[in-house]
């Protein structure tokens, strides 16, 4: 059974726990916070958005079935029509309006207001957060371990000499190549002054990580080819990398798959894949015995 929970922030600073329950067999998936159930769908076997109000934030729940598994994603929703978006949208046209034409004392004392806010203000809007980190983040390693308490996997990584840990949340432009598993490192980005306010970036690999992939990838191949060396494994490996990045690693990862559980990557894609220029020459050239 799929679980997740997240922590978001109401417009006074409460904290609402968001989790979903999601059955591996039946597929009935239940939305609740704060222990209380939000939404309840069955059969849910295919991607699927929901959307909800929490203390008058709109949230969307992204559910998505990629590779066979199901990724889950929370994300607070600033560019719908909503009571509150609206107020936000007026604030945000009158501030840029006011940059424009206040005085440098002005501007000196809107710097002051600014940084007097409390520190959750920051939460408030995802492009907010990426431009706050822009301008100072610092990037360091995140790792990846499977918290038996909560029974899911959590990431832990240290900022500003304090560790902080997390649920991974992923989205379509921001999700792992492959199922996470334990011990597994990713890039993080943290802001300087606020290290709770940071982005997991699972596609941005330090190069133990890479290392990692390869090698899982690597176990796949030799199994279902029991005969190649293990020097050609690692030279196809290499090379299916090398042609199309990551999508070449998942043409090996998924060769066994079928068309019906995995339509992007399986058996199919993956003959073609060997077979075709460039890989079938460079391995013939390059890889054997």
């Amino acid at each position: 059974m799929g679980q997740f929970n997240w922590t978001v922030l109401g417009q006074q600073g409460k904290q609402y726990r968001v989790g979903i329950y999601h059955g591996d067999k039946s597929g009935h998936l239940m939305i609740h916070c704060n222990s209380k159930v939000v939404l309840v769908d069955f059969s849910v076997k295919e991607s699927k958005d929901y959307s909800f109000f929490i203390d008058d934030e709109f949230f969307v729940l992204e559910v998505e079935k990629q590779d066979g598994q199901f990724l889950y994603g929370l994300e607070l929703n600033t560019s719908a029509d909503t009571p509150l978006n609206k107020i936000r949208k007026k604030r945000d046209i009158k501030h840029l309006v006011g940059v424009g034409l206040i005085i440098a004392a002005i501007f000196v004392v809107g710097i002051g207001f600014f940084w007097g806010y409390p520190k959750y203000q920051s939460l408030k809007s995802e492009t907010d957060k990426k431009e706050i980190l822009a301008k100072n983040g610092i990037e360091t390693t995140v790792e990846v371990r499977y918290d038996s308490a909560a029974a899911n996997m959590k990431y832990f990584f240290v900022g500003k000499g304090k560790p902080i840990s997390g649920n991974p949340i992923f989205t379509k432009a921001n999700k792992p190549i492959f199922p996470l598993k334990n011990g597994e490192t990713f890039l993080v980005k943290y802001s300087k002054n606020t290290p709770k306010l940071h982005q997991v970036y699972w596609t941005q690999l330090p190069d133990e990580q890479l290392i990692r992939y390869k090698n899982r990838v690597g176990v796949i191949h030799k199994k279902s080819n029991p005969t190649f060396s293990d020097l050609k494994v690692q030279c196809q490996v290499e090379l299916a990398f090398r042609i199309d990045n990551f999508n070449g690693l998942k043409q090996l990862y998924y060769q066994n798959e079928s068309s019906e559980t995995n339509p992007i990557f399986n058996e199919s894609t993956y003959q073609k894949f060997i077979r075709d220029e460039p890989f079938r020459n460079l391995s013939e050239e390059n890889c054997w015995p």
